[in-house]
């Protein structure tokens, strides 16, 4: 499988260009952060339509994981998609982040993150859900050989970051794949440092805590 992750900046949500450009480059899968397509939200506010940037990816080959706000009936969730042709997945991050007011704009997911993809199965986690070990226990039991883990996850806490991406690898025994933003939006800046981590616990890859990178690698 040849992966790309995008590393960009937290206010830049055309998502079109980047994709475009893996799918000239050969990748099989690129990956964006956290709420990529949207941004943010500390308040209600709103963001364009998930259908609509799907409908932007059918057109290429390469599939896309990113993040956006998902708003339904019930309430707005903070999604994660995969993506290739028309096919999709979707996971709604479990755990939200009380100091960014997660708790009141979103409603929590419920189902473990799986996305069964033409280029293996991958276990989903969102940013704050990499501190709970009850996600990681439904993980192992599905023996994923790959973790997806989109963020927006503040410089202020980037160690924790890279300490917790290397010990979830070796608790599943599974390649990580942390995909983080960098930039700020006005209310926090984002630490980067995106990186894919072998089941020991080894960075195969990783990008700086402050620039648009792209880290190509074959999994």
């Amino acid at each position: 499988m040849k992966l790309r992750i995008v590393q960009k900046h937290i206010a830049e949500l055309d998502l079109v260009p980047w994709v475009e450009a893996a799918d000239r480059a050969g990748m099989d899968l690129v990956c964006f952060g956290e709420l990529a397509a949207t941004g943010c939200l500390y308040e209600p506010r709103p963001v364009e339509p998930v259908d609509r940037i799907l409908q932007r990816l059918v057109p290429f080959g390469v599939g896309v994981m990113f993040g956006a706000v998902r708003v339904e009936v019930e309430g707005r969730y903070n999604s994660y998609f995969f993506r290739r042709h028309r096919q999709t997945w979707v996971y709604d991050k479990i755990n939200l982040f009380p100091p960014f007011g997660e708790d009141r704009i979103y409603r929590p997911g419920k189902v473990p993150g799986l996305f069964v993809t033409p280029f293996g199965d991958f276990g989903v986690a969102v940013c704050y859900d990499l501190r709970f070990d009850d996600i990681f226990a439904r993980l192992a039991e599905l023996a994923v050989p790959y973790l997806i883990v989109p963020a927006a996850f503040p410089q202020v806490r980037i160690e924790d970051w890279r300490r917790l991406l290397a010990q979830r690898a070796r608790e599943l025994g599974a390649t990580v794949i942390g995909v983080n933003a960098v930039g700020s939006d006005g209310v926090n800046r984002f630490g980067g440092s995106s990186m894919v981590v072998a089941p020991d616990g080894s960075i195969v890859a990783q990008a700086d805590e402050t620039g648009e990178q792209i880290l190509d690698v074959t999994l």
